[in-house]
């Protein structure tokens, strides 16, 4: 992405913070990238068995701790520091952050175009489905899950992201389980893309109630 600075103070004096990571300071943001990747890479290897100078055979716990060492900085987000290596617009504005997957990198973010997707951001989430979303945004920081965009609420109910996430089958286990442990009905379907496992969420009144003691 490219975004100019005129852009982010005119869309700041708006009520509108754009940023390229989701928390509050860079900092925090590179911190939970690391671990993440890191675990990631340390137990998706831990049974594997590798080509080590010539022979096939398991790696010793320190060299998949290594590894994993490695894999985490590579693909940290030291590589999205700057805009252009960016693939995340996050926007928040109110209460509310939005995260938009931006994958150009020659795109320019555009003061009209952050406006656009905050307006229709607050037509989603208005009116009876927008009352929906929001409940499915409770549910979810009530849980523990806040500002991620590979698990996000919609107004079907709860999209998780597929493609780059590091941690998807983990995710889907998460999110099966709050919905189990609280019996609300829902089913699962792709996205037309298959981009995103979707969890279409039962409107029958008494989910809404399950709904509505749960979030």
């Amino acid at each position: 992405m490219r975004i100019t600075r005129q852009t982010i103070d005119a869309l700041k004096a708006q009520g509108i913070e754009v940023k390229n990571y989701p928390h509050e300071t860079y900092e925090e943001w590179v911190k939970e990238c690391w671990d993440r990747k890191y675990q990631y890479s340390y137990n998706y290897e831990k049974n594997g068995e590798f080509l080590i100078d010539g022979k096939i055979r398991k790696m010793t716990h320190e060299e998949l701790d290594e590894r994993a060492k490695r894999f985490a900085d590579y693909h940290g987000p030291r590589e999205a520091s700057g805009w252009y290596d960016a693939q995340v617009l996050y926007i928040k504005y109110g209460d509310r952050q939005i995260a938009r997957k931006e994958t150009t990198k020659s795109k320019e973010i555009t003061v009209g175009y952050v406006l656009k997707v905050v307006d229709r951001d607050k037509k989603a989430f208005s009116g009876a489905y927008g009352d929906f979303a929001r409940k499915m945004e409770q549910l979810l920081k009530r849980n523990g899950i806040g500002r991620n965009f590979c698990i996000y609420p919609t107004t079907y109910g709860i999209g998780v992201w597929l493609v780059y996430n590091f941690s998807a089958k983990e995710d889907i286990k998460r999110v099966d389980s709050i919905l189990n442990e609280q019996g609300i009905e829902f089913r699962n379907e792709y996205s037309d893309a298959q981009w995103v496992w979707r969890y279409v969420i039962s409107k029958a009144e008494a989910n809404r109630l399950r709904i509505d003691k749960a979030a």
